[in-house]
């Protein structure tokens, strides 16, 4: 009986992808620098774009307590009369 094995690669999804001239060589440098592959590198970064990191989370459950807070701060003055608002345009 014949035993079949495969390499880690062959059960991996391939995908073939065009970059533009030069970046395959920008992509080889950072990869040396940070002594991965070519294709390791590539992964890490498409991983790395997939997930928010934690610390990023918090940072935008901070900012949305800072603007309720600053909501209610703005009330509490329209409340004693004075003109107050918290410009809405957004960029």
């Amino acid at each position: 009986m014949k035993k079949e094995s495969k390499s880690a690669l062959q059960t991996e999804d391939k995908f073939m992808l065009r970059l533009p001239e030069g970046m395959r060589q920008q992509f080889a440098d950072i990869a040396q620098k940070n002594d991965r592959s070519l294709n390791m590198e590539l992964v890490h970064r498409l991983n790395a774009s997939l997930t928010v990191p934690d610390d990023v989370v918090e940072a935008c459950r901070e900012l949305v307590g800072v603007k309720n807070r600053l909501d209610f701060a703005v009330r509490l003055f329209q409340e004693a009369g004075f003109d107050v608002s918290i410009p809405s345009k957004k960029t």
